[in-house]
């Protein structure tokens, strides 16, 4: 009778920390920004429809600068960036133009305005891989 308890009492300990095991799962992946995103804003001046928005990660929060072309690079400002929106300010040829979007894991969807009007801007996260 005791053997029975006993077999029944470690049975049921196992299966509740069975249980508990397998109810946590893999932990939460903290999604961040940094790293080197391709854009595309269709309808801009020609010229600045396609670029790489590049984000750093600094002790006070963020940084963005915005490769035009391959000669042509321009530091955001006023960079916030929380719970996935990304905002900021830059001046292109003393225009200036304000950014504003959301991330949702390697694509960020969001809007460029400035004096042209608001255009629709896209990018997607660039692999980083041996080759870059």
């Amino acid at each position: 009778m005791n053997r029975t308890i006993t077999f029944r009492g470690t049975a049921s300990i196992l299966l509740i920390l069975m249980a508990a095991a397998f109810s946590y799962g893999t932990p939460a992946v903290i999604f961040s920004p940094v790293g080197n995103w391709a854009y595309t804003a269709p309808g801009v001046a020609e010229g600045y429809t396609t670029g790489e928005m590049i984000i750093a990660e600094t002790g006070d929060g963020f940084t963005v600068v915005m490769a035009l072309d391959e000669f042509y690079q321009v530091e955001a400002r006023d960079v916030k960036y929380e719970k996935n929106l990304l905002t900021f300010n830059l001046y292109v040829e003393s225009e200036l133009v304000t950014v504003s979007g959301k991330f949702n894991k390697d694509e960020f969807t969001g809007t460029v305005s400035y004096s042209g009007g608001v255009f629709d801007l896209t990018a997607r996260r660039k692999q980083t891989g041996p080759e870059d």
